[in-house]
């Protein structure tokens, strides 16, 4: 996308909110809570998986490669590529010239998005042992990749590269 035509977007997307200093403060509060929320989510999901009888058998390394190593390369892969692609984020690309609306300090590393790909990879080893839950995280995975884009953190390209290498990482799982 044109910088000036991403930039006519996002002052587009972001207008109605910023008109109202209530509404940013509720999209910078849903982001957090979304994110951690993802985080609880995953360790209690951890937890009920590991302490059902006989969860560790017959194959005890399948099923942590499978909820444990999954997400965990998932996160590698993604910090990887962040790190080798350098994307500038929205705010500090010349030529954008947005406005977050919420500040943020961090530089870089804007490709993909680490939090949309965690939360995608998340969900989809769940969906397998609670498909209403999976199914439910996966779509309050998309409404993160939506707040990141508003928050003005990432493009829409950074979140969607970020939900497709969740998807595909998660994806591995199902076939196991």
């Amino acid at each position: 996308m044109h910088y000036e035509s991403y930039k006519q977007f996002y002052e587009k997307a972001t207008k109605g909110i910023k008109a109202h200093p209530a509404a940013v403060k509720a999209v910078e509060i849903l982001d957090k809570v979304l994110a951690w929320g993802y985080v609880a989510a995953y360790a209690v999901f951890l937890g009920l998986t590991f302490l059902q009888p006989n969860a560790l058998s017959p194959f005890p390394w399948l099923l942590v490669l499978n909820k444990v190593g999954l997400p965990a390369l998932c996160f590698a892969c993604i910090t990887a590529l962040r790190w080798l692609i350098k994307r500038p984020r929205p705010y500090e690309t010349e030529g954008a010239g947005i406005e977050p609306l919420v500040s943020k300090r961090g530089r870089g590393n804007s490709m993909p998005s680490r939090h949309v790909g965690s939360a995608f990879v998340i969900s989809m080893v769940i969906l397998p042992e609670c498909l209403a839950c999976g199914i439910v995280l996966l779509a309050v995975a998309a409404g993160i990749a939506v707040l990141r884009v508003l928050r003005g953190v990432h493009y829409p390209s950074d979140v969607l590269v970020g939900a497709l290498i969740g998807v595909a990482f998660g994806s591995v799982g199902l076939l196991f």
